[in-house]
């Protein structure tokens, strides 16, 4: 979509193995669902280093859309 713009903030956990617990959007100016489930569909298949046993990371990135023409 090219005419995307705005900034879609999206906190998840890093638990045991690395594995992703409940992504979720905390902030978006963005206004369109399709393309914030597409995000946490996405971000719920990465694997990261597995934290210290018994923790777990919770993580609040921000993706920023802007048009480039």
């Amino acid at each position: 979509v090219p005419n995307l713009y705005g900034k879609v903030l999206v906190q998840f956990s890093i638990q045991d193995g690395g594995t992703v617990l409940l992504p979720k959007v905390s902030q978006s100016t963005l206004s369109d669902s399709v393309v914030e489930g597409c995000i946490l569909r996405r971000i719920a298949s990465w694997k990261f280093p597995s934290p210290p046993a018994g923790t777990s990371v919770v993580v609040t990135y921000p993706f920023l859309f802007k048009s480039t023409q």
